[in-house]
């Protein structure tokens, strides 16, 4: 049986960081990898090298390579970063999306609305829980990407498209420490109502006004992303504190 290609070898690996498989400070063995993938050093090696050059993993001086470990201004750089392309490309999707992209991400809308109400229309006694509680992320994230991708993919502008979806990969990425945010039914109807006013945009090919509300709608995500990591820091401080105050009382 043959070895795997370079580039199989490559998603392999992209795909376990992206996952968060291998998690962020992660040390990358280019022999512990080439022993599991069933290949040699070599290819492990090269591929370490393109993911460096994506900035999914760093090269640490007389060390070796690591899966990138953002910092708070790193992840609020990524999100300034799409807060000017992702904005921009909405603007040329107004001037330049076909029928049928208009189509997907009605059929995404109208999912939204359904996955509302399905959630809503229930008994009165349950409405007040269900309201309150998290929605199933998996189900919001199957109705949102349709929405999302297709906005970009309108622009038809192929090395923008590109590196948008490089950011919002090292974004999903990078913010998986910081947790899922529980999404109630009321974030996702702030979120309806964001997509619904990017697509009427869209459908009158106001361009200003498309850009506008894809900003509007990414900075409430910027925002959450911020106050995850300051929250992620200080529960990192209490634990440190935690622990330095029991090795105190135990040896004293």
């Amino acid at each position: 049986m043959g070895r795997p290609p370079n580039n199989t070898v490559y998603e392999r690996i992209k795909k376990r960081i992206v996952n968060g498989d291998i998690p962020a400070g992660t040390r990358m063995s280019e022999a512990v990898l080439a022993k599991e993938l069933g290949v040699s050093r070599t290819p492990i090696r090269t591929c370490l090298t393109r993911l460096a050059g994506e900035g999914l993993v760093k090269m640490v001086p007389n060390d070796g390579m690591y899966v990138e470990t953002p910092s708070r201004a790193d992840i609020l750089e990524l999100m300034e970063l799409r807060l000017v392309l992702e904005p921009y490309a909405a603007s040329l999707a107004a001037q330049r999306a076909t029928a049928n992209e208009l189509q997907i991400m009605e059929k995404a809308c109208q999912a939204e609305q359904r996955l509302i109400r399905e959630t809503i229309d229930r008994p009165l006694l349950l409405q007040e829980r269900a309201v309150a509680e998290a929605l199933d992320r998996r189900l919001v994230v199957e109705v949102e990407v349709p929405f999302h991708t297709t906005l970009i993919r309108a622009s038809r502008n192929a090395r923008l498209v590109s590196t948008i979806f490089n950011m919002q990969m090292l974004n999903k990425i990078w913010a998986a420490p910081l947790g899922p945010e529980p999404i109630t039914v009321p974030i996702l109807c702030i979120i309806h109502v964001h997509h619904r006013r990017i697509l009427r945009h869209l459908h009158n090919k106001d361009a200003a006004k498309a850009s506008q509300a894809t900003q509007r709608h990414l900075l409430r995500g910027t925002e959450n992303i911020a106050k995850g990591f300051d929250r992620m820091q200080e529960e990192r401080r209490m634990k440190e504190v935690m622990e330095n105050t029991v090795n105190f009382l135990f040896w004293h």
